[in-house]
């Protein structure tokens, strides 16, 4: 059954008013009319073109029409502004005066103009947690994932995850399985490895150590998975927007040469644009229709740093792309046990700007969780933050939280679906037939155990479930069109708890509930386009309920939890280091914030 893509729902058309009636102040009218005129800008290049210097340079994102290339170089040349890179898939980088931007959104080899904006790795000090709280070891969370503490099964063996960070350090715990480098903080090219800030060997160590540094207790999700380096972030933990669609281009293209099966983005910006014409989620939208399952942070976004109130609709970009698995945070509180679990205050809830969709997809443990690191940047900024490990000296382990963390995880189930899919043998010697990005989305979701007291636009469908996933490949035979799936509990144990999986799928507004597994993972599979098939024999479930929302006379009341209007949660900031001063970092629909 299709999706159909109109009419819009009620709580859509509510959003909707709610952003441009009370937030903004002004008639649908007048903003029609903005949108008719500068349609072609995202909302942080409007912001920053009204203000300041008309000689002030912007770094922009052009995304051309199909043949137009050089057109839209010799329009930028023209007017005396640089382009500094070509980006591929018909999007170039230039550094563009605002004087000039109004030249080429009137030039209809143009398509729209983003803003390069910054974007930043998704760790985040939690000062609500007690200091004497004990950090999580590899060996806790992989128990908290129902795997062994020790390997065994699928170990990501033949897996390939390229992670776009800061860099990976060549530490012991990745022994020669770091098979390919790039710094695309410098075009892109072929390095040896390093990391100036350790954010990406934190999370290349969640996804993929293999315990060398720590006799073999610190083993990461996936210990036997091949690593591609893409530095994207510098020294300091920043890069730009147009980096990282650079390297997830090259990895699309160059997919099956370095045998990438999996990119971890633990990054990114506010959302300032549509998905349909944001660059970056457009690359990530590409990568997984080529094949690449792509694990995406939610963003730590979901309290405001003023007041501390935790609030909705921080989701950064590109965790808003529609494919992508969007992660959000949990919590353990150091416990095995998942009856404790809660989403971290600061991880981002849904739903996404602009689009409404309800994001993350689901949630992973985030908090306080060891893993390597360089010996450079976040592990001399954050003394506190390091671990002294009982089997190494302090310097090759440190604790951080956040999202970007929770992805790393994630990225490690993926890895060890993959491996499992990869190295089933069916009756009949038959191969199981592989799983696309989509499958093993579902297959994530579908398998998660939901968190008490946690809404849909905080938690996706519940916590990630290893054993869970890994059961559910098990039980699947793809011999038959449509797949079918054994018998299965549609549970977990954990810590001798018996864990419910959410046997729920959650897709752009739509949730899909009270079906089974091999309805979901049919031979038809799931196909993202403009619209989602889930094959004719599928019946769609209800809209998104946003949080305890009602609507009322076109009105949305989030129970307590007010995100429009003054509680903004990601502050006044920037997108990018200017002299400007602008209130344009998460107001979605508007140039300034309330």
């Amino acid at each position: 059954m299709r999706r159909s893509s109109a009419p819009r729902t009620i709580v859509s058309l509510a959003v909707s008013a709610l952003f441009i009636v009370q937030v903004l102040g002004v008639s649908a009218s007048e903003e029609a009319a903005s949108r008719g005129a500068d349609k072609k800008l995202d909302r942080a290049l409007k912001g920053l073109v009204s203000v300041g210097n008309s000689g002030d340079t912007i770094p922009v994102i052009v995304q051309y029409k199909k043949g137009a290339r050089d057109t839209v170089a010799d329009a930028v040349a023209g007017n005396g502004d640089v382009v500094v890179n070509d980006l591929g898939a018909s999007s170039l980088v230039a550094q563009v005066k605002k004087a000039n931007i109004a030249a080429l959104v009137g030039s209809e080899a143009v398509e729209q103009l983003s803003l390069d904006a910054k974007v930043r790795g998704h760790q985040s000090p939690d000062p609500s947690v007690d200091p004497s709280q004990p950090p999580i070891t590899q060996d806790v969370l992989r128990t908290i994932l129902g795997l062994p503490a020790t390997a065994s099964g699928a170990t990501g063996g033949g897996v390939g995850v390229a992670i776009l960070d800061s860099g990976i350090r060549d530490a012991g715990d990745f022994n020669g399985r770091i098979t390919a480098f790039y710094d695309f903080t410098n075009g892109g090219r072929p390095m040896p490895p390093s990391d100036g800030y350790g954010h990406g060997t934190h999370v290349a160590g969640l996804i993929g150590s293999d315990g060398s540094q720590s006799g073999g207790h610190y083993l990461g999700i996936a210990p036997a998975v091949s690593l591609i380096g893409m530095k994207v972030l510098d020294d300091a933990g920043n890069g730009l927007t147009s980096a990282v669609i650079a390297a997830v281009n090259f990895a699309t293209v160059n997919r099956r040469a370095l045998g990438i099966d999996i990119i971890n983005l633990s990054l990114g910006h506010p959302i300032y644009e549509e998905a349909a014409t944001d660059p970056l989620v457009q690359a990530v939208e590409q990568a997984v229709a080529s094949g690449i399952v792509v694990v995406v942070s939610a963003g730590n976004d979901g309290i405001d740093p003023g007041t501390g109130q935790v609030g909705y609709a921080g989701i950064e970009s590109p965790g808003n792309s529609p494919s992508a698995i969007t992660v959000g945070a949990v919590r353990t509180f150091n416990t095995i046990a998942r009856t404790d679990d809660q989403v971290a205050d600061y991880s981002s809830r849904g739903p996404t700007w602009f689009d409404e969709l309800a994001k993350p997809d689901l949630v992973a443990p985030g908090q306080r969780l060891v893993s390597d690191t360089s010996n450079k940047g976040l592990i001399n900024q954050y003394e506190s933050w390091a671990y002294l490990s009982p089997f190494k000296t302090k310097g090759d382990f440190i604790r951080l939280s956040g999202s970007s963390m929770a992805t790393a995880v994630v990225s490690g189930i993926a890895a060890l679906v993959i491996d499992a899919n990869r190295h089933t043998v069916l009756p009949g010697n038959t191969p199981m037939a592989p799983l696309s990005p989509y499958d093993i989305k579902a297959i994530l979701e579908y398998t998660a155990t939901p968190i008490a007291g946690a809404d849909a636009l905080s938690q996706g469908t519940g916590e990630a479930n290893a054993q869970g996933a890994l059961a559910l490949v098990a039980a699947l035979d793809t011999r038959w069109t449509p797949w079918v799936v054994g018998a299965l509990s549609g549970t977990t144990t954990i810590d001798g708890a018996t864990q419910t999986w959410s046997e729920s799928v959650i897709w752009g507004e739509y949730a899909l509930s009270s079906t089974t597994a091999d309805a979901v993972l049919s031979g038809t599979h799931i196909v993202w386009g403009n619209h989602i098939v889930w094959g004719n024999h599928i019946v769609w479930g209800n809209h998104i309920v946003w949080g305890n929302n009602i609507v009322e006379d076109n009105h949305i009341v989030w129970g307590n939890h007010i995100v429009w209007g003054n509680h903004i949660v990601w502050g006044n900031t920037l997108p990018y280091s200017t002299s400007l001063s602008l209130d344009i970092a998460a107001c979605g629909v508007s140039e300034t914030c309330n």
